[in-house]
């Protein structure tokens, strides 16, 4: 879908895939819109984090997680000066959370 950032972003949606199909779909989103960070240095302790501006696919995304038992949040950052539309960041912080993933 073009332009799925601005005017097509209420049109994203998470995707109705066999399931055999998911580990490779979430790889991909997680190589373009995931990121990963290691905190206070200690590599036994990193969050992950996806960001987007389509709410709709990020309580998606949330609700597919749930279904296969990883617990993650969702942190709203409203428009700012760097920042013209609001993001939404889904992120998984809990050990075992993070290993399920």
């Amino acid at each position: 879908m073009q332009r799925k950032s601005y005017e097509n972003k209420n049109n994203l949606h998470f995707p109705k895939l066999p399931k055999e199909l998911y580990q490779y779909f979430l790889r991909g989103l997680f190589d373009g819109d995931g990121s990963y960070s290691i905190v206070n240095n200690n590599p036994s302790t990193i969050h992950i984090g996806f960001i987007t501006v389509s709410k709709t696919f990020i309580y998606e995304l949330q609700a597919f997680l749930q279904k296969i038992n990883i617990e993650s949040k969702i942190k709203i950052e409203i428009p700012n000066r760097t920042r013209k539309q609001t993001a939404y960041i889904l992120r998984i912080r809990k050990k075992s959370e993070v290993k399920k993933f």
